[in-house]
């Protein structure tokens, strides 16, 4: 403190016989200095302190052949941090004595890896997706990313091989080797990585009510339609009314939604020019189909008013399946929304009652239409006689017409139902039409066989032109 100094003591682990230039680097352990040691003018040592009171060190190293030489070497000094040298030697010199800067360890001992993630295919930059550097299938934290530009730059330690890749959501990784195994010191490289696309876009929306913004309800049973055919792998949420599904790249496409009483509006989409994975939001539409409304009066044959509580009806439409009616219990009346363009034959089923099919033809209406049509039942009692008043022969013969066959299912059905009931089938021919109605009522019977009914359940009778071609049954036992 006074600016007095105690008695120099000579540091006897390091002396020999003549040593020179000492330097002790900031770290206050790890000298250089020049010696004579080797019988050679000078060279370049090192030692570490190893205690305390600064009398214990390691064996003095000579620095490697790249710096010492067989001419004479002086005077190291280091930067702060001992990372680079500078140091006078004659070796190689302009003159006596130059003065030599070198690289004594790295202090930055990476590589730098730097370039850009790309489509594999397109080699178009990743830009705006969220991108992960992995090295050896591990994230790696020494990188920054920029999804702007889908660049990144990643520093990996010296001495190893690496397997680089980034990972892309919905992009297949595509590694790359960096090996610097062999790498003394710090090193950039250039190195794009490229991820292989999938081949695909993910298409997915609501399923909506044409200009409600109302979804399509779960029970019209929504489907996805791409170029006319039902795509199986679609994903659809009836309960939320949305889907999802998956389209190849490279090809234009006609995607609609198809629901039960809609009427479906296809998209165009054109996917020739994409080359990665995107999700593309697009809702589907459809259109409330047109129908027809059937309404009237459930009656009774006998009485020839309307049915009404406590007796519970049900309305069948022929060929149709899943079809509700809203029925009045109390009044005996009935509402049913059918689609267009077909023909429909319907019956209202009473326990106790036979029903009568009638015919409604809306096969060739195109907007939206009402019709009354009262459905009669006839009480299933001895002696009743039901007309079957769709049923028709071809002319001249005692073949039955195409249109017979929802009729006589339907008697056949009951036959089968209610084994006890024994019926008897007549059949009546007009003037103009010779033909044998007793053959006639044969026909309905073997093909009332032909559906199960037994032998001796139906009977067959001719009456003539009583009638006029009517086809009817009576019944002769219902218990």
């Amino acid at each position: 403190a006074d600016g007095t100094w105690g008695k120099p003591v000579a540091l006897k682990a390091l002396n020999t016989t003549k040593e020179t230039t000492p330097f002790l680097l900031a770290d206050n352990k790890t000298i250089y200095f020049t010696s004579d040691r080797r019988n050679k003018q000078s060279d370049i040592y090192k030692a570490e302190r190893l205690s305390e009171d600064w009398n214990t060190w390691s064996t003095p190293v000579a620095l490697n052949d790249t710096i010492n030489s067989a001419q004479p070497e002086n005077y190291l000094h280091t930067t702060p941090n001992g990372s680079w040298g500078y140091y006078s030697s004659a070796n190689n010199s302009l003159g006596k004595a130059d003065i030599f800067r070198v690289k004594l360890y790295e202090d930055n001992p990476f590589v730098e890896v730097s370039g850009t993630v790309v489509n594999a295919v397109t080699k178009r930059p990743l830009r705006h997706l969220p991108i992960q550097i992995r090295a050896e299938g591990s994230a790696v934290d020494s990188v920054k990313i920029n999804p702007d530009s889908a660049t990144f730059k990643v520093k990996l330690p010296l001495g190893k091989s690496y397997h680089l890749s980034a990972q892309v959501a919905h992009y297949k990784e595509l590694p790359i080797t960096i090996d610097a195994t062999n790498i003394k010191e710090y090193t950039p490289l250039k190195a794009n990585l490229e991820e292989g696309p999938v081949p695909y876009v993910v298409l997915h929306g609501k399923l909506l009510i044409k200009n409600t913004g109302l979804p399509i309800p779960g029970k019209a049973v929504p489907t996805i339609v791409v170029d006319g055919e039902v795509i199986d792998s679609a994903k659809v949420d009836l309960d939320n009314s949305t889907y999802s599904l998956k389209l190849n790249h490279g090809a234009v496409y006609y995607v609609q939604v198809s629901a039960k009483r809609f009427e479906s509006f296809p998209a165009l989409l054109d996917f020739t020019s994409y080359d990665g994975y995107e999700l593309i939001n697009l809702d589907l539409q459809a259109d409330a189909e047109k129908m027809a409304i059937i309404t009237g009066k459930i009656l009774d044959k006998r009485t020839n008013k309307s049915v009404v509580y406590p007796v519970q009806p049900a309305i069948e439409v022929e060929g149709v399946s899943s079809v509700s009616a809203i029925i009045d219990s109390l009044t005996g009346s009935y509402e049913l929304r059918l689609p267009l363009k077909m023909a429909y034959t319907l019956s209202a089923r009473i326990t106790g009652y036979y029903p009568i099919s009638e015919s409604v033809d809306v096969s060739k209406e195109s907007s939206e239409v009402t019709r009354e049509v009262n459905l009669t039942a006839v009480p299933v009692e001895k002696g009743k006689t039901v007309l079957l008043k769709t049923v028709t022969f071809e002319p001249g013969k005692a073949t039955l017409s195409s249109s017979n066959v929802p009729a006589l299912d339907k008697l056949a059905a009951y036959l089968l139902e209610n084994p006890k009931v024994k019926i008897e089938v007549a059949a009546y021919t007009s003037k103009t039409n010779r033909v044998s109605t007793l053959n006639m009522a044969k026909t309905v019977i073997k093909y009332l066989a032909s559906k199960g009914v037994p032998a001796g359940q139906a009977f067959a009778k001719g009456y003539g032109i009583a009638k006029e071609g009517r086809v009817e049954f009576t019944f002769l036992t219902v218990n």
